[in-house]
């Protein structure tokens, strides 16, 4: 009769283990959707499009971190390796040698190419 108990409260403890690592999990997964949802907003609405004067481009040979963070869709990192790059290597010739800095892809480049420029 002990042993029966004994399984019992196992199985009960199991269960019970079970259903809490579910919840964890189901936490974590409804969690990461909210910022994952609020990262969108930022960054595909871009906060910096809204400062934007869009008559106006950003030279990207003479722009500090944080004029080149307005750019919409470059964030605060990507903007600090823009000038990092351009430190070390001198002056961009063209806006395609931006591919070359870490966190700039065809992607990005193709949606901010209309807010930089060169001269």
């Amino acid at each position: 009769m002990l042993n029966n108990i004994h399984k019992k409260m196992v199985s009960v403890l199991v269960w019970t283990l079970l259903a809490a690592g579910v919840l964890v999990l189901f936490k974590r997964f409804f969690r990461r959707t909210d910022e994952w949802e609020k990262a969108k907003k930022t960054d595909v609405l871009g906060e910096n499009e809204r400062n934007f004067d869009v008559d106006k481009k950003v030279n990207i040979n003479k722009a500090d971190v944080h004029e080149l963070a307005t750019v919409p869709y470059v964030s605060l990192p990507v903007a600090q390796n823009i000038v990092n790059y351009r430190e070390l290597n001198g002056f961009f010739s063209k806006k395609d040698e931006l591919l070359n800095v870490k966190g700039i892809g065809p992607k990005l480049l193709g949606l901010i190419e209309e807010y930089i420029c060169v001269e």
